[in-house]
């Protein structure tokens, strides 16, 4: 792992909480998850892709992936090995940059880990990601929507009764967004060298 001696406790943990969250699932899987979770609470259908407890399970390493953003953000917690400097942008980026949001994990592809809900500048930067996903809700706002979601999730009604569909929408967009940019933050600082 990339780290220095002279980063801190707090952010040293805040970036292994975005590693054990990608060694949990892989971008792919994290976005299946989000989509068919919030599809679940936004039907009368109960979710069922599997047991309850892994729902219980997402939505709660996914919270520690929401409250470690905000740890970044708050404490401009960046690792400028994530974000891509002026000199090497382009407008449209061949694929080598392109390779620049894959992981070495086993499950990883360039067709399954290219992020398909950011913008340009925000591949370039995904702190611009994170900035903006603490500034669409305050912290305790989206524990509140993401233990409602999973409530919903399992009931078996509709979360539309609390949060109209143009508002669960713009969730599922930034914690997808969310998702994406960890990933690279986790590609571009977490990974750990190959040893030849």
């Amino acid at each position: 792992m990339k780290t220095s001696f002279s980063e801190d406790k707090e952010k040293l943990f805040a970036y292994l909480t975005i590693h054990d969250f990608f060694d949990i699932y892989t971008m792919a899987d994290a976005l299946g998850f989000l989509q068919s979770i919030l599809k679940a609470a936004a039907t009368k259908k109960i979710w069922s892709k599997g047991a309850p407890f892994r729902v219980l399970y997402y939505v709660r390493q996914l919270t520690t992936l929401c409250n470690t953003a905000f740890y970044i953000q708050e404490n401009l917690a960046r690792r400028d090995a994530a974000i891509i400097k002026k000199d090497k942008r382009v407008d449209n980026p061949g694929i080598e940059m392109l390779q620049a949001s894959m992981g070495k994990r086993a499950a990883e592809t360039l067709w399954n880990s290219f992020p398909r809900h950011i913008t340009l500048q925000q591949f370039y930067n995904p702190y611009l990601v994170i900035d903006s996903f603490c500034r669409y809700l305050p912290q305790a706002g989206w524990q509140k929507a993401l233990e409602e979601i999973q409530e919903y999730a399992l009931l078996g009604s509709r979360i539309t009764e609390l949060h109209p569909p143009y508002n669960l929408l713009s969730i599922q967009r930034q914690l997808a967004r969310l998702i994406e940019a960890c990933h690279l933050v986790e590609v571009r600082t977490n990974q750990v060298k190959s040893q030849k």
